[in-house]
């Protein structure tokens, strides 16, 4: 499978998930810079709470369980690092 592909329907996924649970409908494919910027930044805002629930989420969407020392290790910080969580899960 195309990797550029596969990481583009996880992020539309991910901006499935941002539009439906916190009312945020930008395209981030179009909007690069929004890709990196940490998630407690603006324009996302989100408390830990927040970043709480969209792991849950994404571990439903994506039928995976996410190890906390992954996350210690490579993040869950910005989209990019929880596109790149999803493909270590997803992909091996």
């Amino acid at each position: 499978m195309n990797t550029d592909i596969f990481r583009d329907s996880i992020l539309k996924n991910i901006e499935d998930l941002l539009k439906e649970y916190y009312g945020i409908s930008d395209d981030l494919n179009d909007k690069g810079y929004l890709m990196d910027p940490p998630l407690t930044a603006p324009p996302f805002y989100f408390a830990g709470t927040d970043l709480y629930r969209l792991l849950m989420l994404v571990e439903e969407r994506f039928s995976i369980i996410i190890q906390s020392e992954d996350i210690r290790a490579h993040g869950f910080r910005s989209i990019n690092e929880i596109v790149t969580m999803i493909e270590k899960y997803v992909i091996t």
